[in-house]
């Protein structure tokens, strides 16, 4: 006689929208939010197909088009400059899943700088700095006051050297004991300047002479300078006297790059060598009272990365310049 089994009813799976993802990180860039996660736990018994975001904080979402599933999540199209609470959620063939967590976003034509002047102080008061990182440049003068004129862009500070035997003079310098600047990495200065006197030697922005980064005014140009024993330097195209010009100083791996106006100017390869880091720095004359400026700086601002020509581009504005804030 056979045997009778009973018969055994298989419970179909039932498939579920996938769990919440987690946003780890945003990075900013021009009217751009890249946004890095983690995947979803669960997967809801099927794959995941797309990925929707949200920058209304999970108001509306928007799928990725074309579907996808890689990380990370790039949202252009994006207003500088202003907040988006950021949401993701995957999608499955049910459907969307849970809502990630919440995560602010700011698309910015920049990075954040390590310090940035307006320069907009009128001397003796001192220089704020205007990016909010508390880089205060304060003032020191030897007999000849630096004063306050039309700017590139709204007023500069002028600085008003005379020439004595030496090159050591009388004029105005700022400084920071804070500067922060790590040149033995990738970093970036930009600064408007108006140069009235290249017949004698000026330290113009910088570390303490022969101490690591400075500019320079000698003869004819300006030069911008690693120094560690020798003088890694870059030579701008000289221009007339009483001239704005906007350059860009730039460590990018182990090439320094200038640009002038917009226009690389010169590059240096610097493989192999190493340079000190100064946390004092000046702005108008060397540290000890010497070298003093002629001539006017306006919107002066550093960063611990290397600048791209379309940022570049960006701070010099077709020419009309930029000051805080940049984005």
């Amino acid at each position: 006689m056979p045997v009778l089994f009973p018969k055994v009813r298989l419970k179909k799976a039932v498939l579920t929208t996938p769990t919440a993802p987690t946003i780890l990180s945003i990075t900013n860039t021009s009217n751009t939010l890249t946004v890095y996660f983690y995947p979803p736990e669960g997967n809801g018994g099927t794959s995941i197909t797309n990925y929707e975001f949200s920058v209304n904080n999970g108001s509306t979402f928007t799928a990725r088009s074309p579907a996808s599933v890689t990380n990370p999540i790039v949202i252009t199209g994006l207003a500088n400059g202003t907040v988006y609470p950021v949401r993701i959620r995957a999608v499955n063939s049910v459907g969307a899943g849970s809502q990630s967590n919440a995560m602010n976003g700011t698309p910015a034509a920049l990075p954040v700088p390590l310090a940035f002047w307006n320069m907009e102080g009128v001397p003796p008061n001192n220089q704020t700095d205007n990016s909010g990182n508390e880089r205060t440049l304060s003032y020191a003068v030897m007999i000849v006051d630096a004063t306050s004129v039309a700017g590139k862009i709204g007023n500069a500070v002028s600085f008003n050297a005379t020439d004595l035997p030496f090159n050591m003079g009388e004029g105005a310098r700022y400084y920071t004991q804070s500067w922060g600047v790590d040149v033995e990495n990738d970093f970036s200065m930009s600064v408007w300047m108006r140069t009235r006197n290249f017949s004698s030697y000026s330290h113009i922005i910088g570390a303490p002479f022969q101490n690591g980064f400075y500019i320079g005014a000698n003869e004819t140009e300006n030069t911008f300078n690693l120094f560690n024993g020798t003088v890694f330097g870059i030579t701008a195209p000289t221009v007339a006297a009483n001239t704005w010009v906007h350059y860009v100083f730039i460590r990018s791996g182990n090439i320094l790059l200038l640009y002038a106006n917009n226009t690389l100017v010169g590059s240096v390869d610097i493989t192999g060598e190493s340079f000190p880091n100064a946390s004092v720095f000046s702005v108008g004359g060397g540290e000890y009272n010497e070298y003093y400026y002629d001539g006017d700086i306006d919107a002066l601002g550093f960063w611990n990365a290397a600048l791209n020509a379309d940022q570049v581009a960006y701070l010099y504005n077709s020419g009309t310049g930029r000051q805080w804030p940049l984005n």
